[in-house]
């Protein structure tokens, strides 16, 4: 147990920021569609009712 603890805390901080971003894009950024990178990389936000990581239209081999 003496040599897990010293990750305990980033883990912990890796997960509340990460279930934070989750929280505001939910709540803020839903509705906004944009381009970060020009036809190449685009924020547009949907949600996953499916429980899956992986977009099936994106990957259909998957």
């Amino acid at each position: 147990m003496e040599k897990f603890k010293p990750f305990i805390i980033p883990v912990a901080l890796l997960v509340l920021i990460d279930q934070t971003v989750k929280i505001v894009i939910s709540k803020v950024f839903m509705k906004c569609e944009f381009d970060i990178i020009a036809k190449v990389l685009r924020f547009n936000p949907e949600l996953n009712t499916r429980l899956s990581y992986i977009k099936q239209e994106s990957f259909p081999l998957f």
